[in-house]
């Protein structure tokens, strides 16, 4: 009797499984309506909402805690943070999120209950009957929990452009100060101190001098045609003008109050607030430290001398002039580059101090800002000019770690010995008239050509480079040796003095299987430790101006520079992406008030290092690391996967050279700057063949200030 049970039982499985196949959910209720009462399909029909309904809070009710996971919030929780007078930062989308959460647990227990109390009325249909209204009720759940699906991803697909602020504030700042940072100040710090807001106002007559002098450089070309140049200069009118009607239409993420708790760290005296030494973000340090440690880097007599000689600048100036007329008159340079090199409203270099956030004690790199020395457009234009005598000299030279990528490729390791030298505070070590003299005596002995003499370089040199004075808290100062840091001169000098260090100890080089140098940093890859050792002591004993460090390879791995190199054991090397331990991850954030092309380009520039430096077995971990990282800086995820594959490389197409001219005007939008590219090029490719526009958008930092407010502190760059 058992057994026939259950086979009783089988058959009618078998044949509930057969009548589902045939059995579709089509026309369901039309199909009930003819075979059962009315308030047995009203009952049915409520329990069909009551599915829909469950599955509707589960989905939702993943979605929330998905964004609570991965912090991507819908545009509704900002609209109604918003409507609630609050900001829509990540706590409050946190904390809003939660009690979303709370609500569609709740609202599902309810619904399962009444759910359960309906589901009675199935027992009172047929077999066929009820097969239909299951495979309907599965069709119409599964219709409901994809549009569901589909339209609360699509109210995230653009919320990162709501995104306001980093998560984690203090991962970016660093505060060494004695003060209390509020959450606005953190907020607003954690975007960096080159975040840019929409300018509010634009001083009409400064742009129209900038449309005029773009006129005035048109008029030394020659115009298609007199009637082509009228029409011209009544377009430039006419751009200007809606140039100046049209304004910013992005509105920035910083708040009243942020606005107003950064005026109140501006007007701290008791504070100033830098960039780390190393990396990106943003250290806050008492001003009586900072004072102390850069008064102890003054100290040193060796390198620095307080300096009286006030009215040096305009003697400077006029030398500078006077030597730029000798270059004029010998022919080495046009009217136009003695124009350009012109020093003209220059102020003294001024030294401010970077910490070092990954040292103990937090020591400050000292920083000579030279951009409005008299001396300073000069020491670009010989660096230019150096520069192709630099690489000749300095044979073991790297230009970027790119060129280092093309010297491993192909060497095997599994013998060998990797380590690197680090030069102790080469700049300031840099004995300044024999490197000078040593680069003369190298252009003189390979009659290497020159606009002008030996000596002439030799005076421009020193001129550029010796006896620097600049001020420091309304202090004037000299350097009498070493190269400042700052000085366009200083990197090609310094390497010019290791070059020549370099072929002092060349026997020993020439002996290790690779040796490359940049600027401070070498790498090394020998056959024996011993010679490895043996060069670092001839290093040191060769000049006394100069130490070196070695640090070896640990786990099989040596970092340089942006390089992590890593021994396989085949002897191979892999590549990788070396981060300093100082690393936030802090890039131009994206809500940033500035050109779309500059972040395109940080895109593509460094999705192009990741293809370039990084082997096959790397490549993977490293760009999805960069993805997350530009995505905490909030670039959409559309926006980085449409710019992360584009090719950096351009074709070059030979055309006849053409004169470049520029304008600089206030950056205030995207479309508006597009419309304004759109309109000049169009006219000036209309009217002068010859010219090749460029235009200089400005920018407005958070941290702007008007220029009275920096008169007295002007000395301190990137500082409130």
């Amino acid at each position: 009797m058992y057994c026939a049970n259950i086979s009783y039982n089988s058959d009618k499985l078998r044949l509930l499984i057969a009548l589902s196949k045939f059995i579709k959910g089509t026309n369901c209720f039309k199909f009930l309506k003819r075979r059962l009462p009315t308030q047995i399909i009203k009952r049915l029909d409520e329990l069909v909402n009551l599915k829909c309904k469950i599955i509707s809070e589960r989905v939702k009710l993943d979605f929330y805690k998905s964004c609570l996971s991965n912090h991507i919030f819908p545009i509704q929780l900002y609209k109604n943070l918003r409507s609630s007078k609050l900001q829509p930062n990540i706590p409050n989308l946190i904390r809003l999120t939660k009690s979303y959460i709370d609500k569609c647990h709740d609202k599902l227990i309810n619904l399962i209950e009444l759910h359960t109390q309906a589901l009675p009325v199935l027992t009172e249909l047929s077999i066929v009957c009820h097969i239909k209204f299951i495979n309907f009720c599965s069709t119409v759940i599964l219709k409901t929990k994809e549009g569901i699906r589909k339209k609360l991803e699509k109210s995230c697909c653009n919320n990162n452009n709501l995104t306001s602020f980093p998560i984690n504030p203090d991962k970016y700042v660093t505060n060494l100060s004695s003060i209390v940072l509020s959450v606005h100040e953190k907020e607003a710090l954690s975007l960096g101190l080159k975040f840019s807001v929409p300018i509010t106002q634009i001083s009409e007559l400064t742009v129209n001098a900038q449309f005029e002098n773009l006129y005035d450089q048109l008029c030394t070309l020659t115009p298609s045609s007199l009637e082509n140049q009228s029409w011209f200069k009544a377009k430039l009118v006419d751009i200007a003008h809606h140039f100046h009607s049209s304004g910013p239409k992005q509105r920035s993420i910083l708040t009243s109050q942020h606005f107003k708790s950064l005026k109140e760290l501006r007007n701290n005296a008791d504070i100033i607030i830098l960039k780390p030494d190393k990396g990106s973000g943003v250290v806050i340090m008492n001003k009586s430290d900072y004072k102390n440690k850069m008064e102890s880097i003054l100290s040193d007599k060796s390198k620095f001398l307080a300096d009286v000689d006030f009215d040096g600048l305009r003697k400077l100036e006029k030398k500078v002039n006077s030597n730029l007329v000798k270059l004029l008159n010998m022919n080495a340079i046009n009217k136009d580059e003695f124009n350009l090199l012109k020093p003209m409203g220059s102020a003294y270099p001024n030294l401010y101090g970077l910490p070092k956030i990954h040292k103990p004690n937090n020591p400050l790199r000292p920083i000579l800002s030279m951009c409005r020395s008299p001396t300073h457009n000069l020491a670009k234009w010989l660096t230019k000019l150096l520069n192709p005598i630099r690489n000749q000299y300095c044979k073991y030279s790297l230009t970027d770690s790119f060129e280092l990528i093309n010297y491993l490729k192909d060497i095997n390791i599994k013998t060998k010995t990797m380590c690197s030298f680090d030069v102790n505070t080469l700049f300031t070590n840099v004995p300044l008239r024999k490197t000078v003299d040593i680069l003369c005596d190298f252009i003189s002995s390979e009659n290497l050509p020159l606009p002008f003499p030996v000596k002439t370089l030799k005076d421009l040199l020193l001129l550029c480079t010796d006896n620097v004075k600049f001020t420091f808290e309304g202090e004037h100062f000299r350097q009498i040796d070493g190269v400042a840091m700052g000085s366009p001169l200083g990197p090609l000098l310094a390497d010019v003095f290791m070059g020549y260090v370099e072929n002092l100890v060349g026997d020993s080089i020439r002996k290790m299987g690779l040796y490359k140098r940049y600027v401070d940093d070498i790498i090394i890859i020998g056959d024996k430790i011993e010679d490895i050792s043996h060069l670092l002591e001839e290093f040191n004993s060769s000049q006394n101006h100069i130490s070196l460090t070695c640090e070896e390879e640990k786990n099989n791995q040596l970092p340089f520079l942006d390089i992590l190199i890593t021994r396989r054991d085949d002897g191979s090397i892999k590549r990788a992406i070396y981060r300093k331990p100082t690393w936030t991850g802090q890039y131009l954030n994206f809500h940033s008030h500035c050109p779309i092309h500059y972040k395109r380009g940080l895109i593509k520039s460094l999705f192009n290092r990741i293809n370039r430096i990084c082997t096959s077995d790397t490549i993977e971990v490293e760009m999805k690391l960069l993805t997350d990282a530009l995505f905490n800086n909030g670039y959409p995820l559309k926006f980085i996967n449409r710019w992360k594959g584009c090719n950096m490389t351009r074709s070059m197409t030979l055309l006849a050279p053409k004169k470049r001219v520029y304008i600089t005007l206030p950056f205030r939008g995207d479309t508006n700057s597009l419309m304004l590219k759109q309109r000049l090029k169009l006219a000036i490719n209309r009217t002068f063949y010859a010219a090749q526009l460029v235009i200089i958008e400005k920018t407005r930092s958070m941290f702007h200030q008007k220029p009275k407010q920096h008169e007295n502190d002007c000395h301190i760059p990137l500082c409130l």
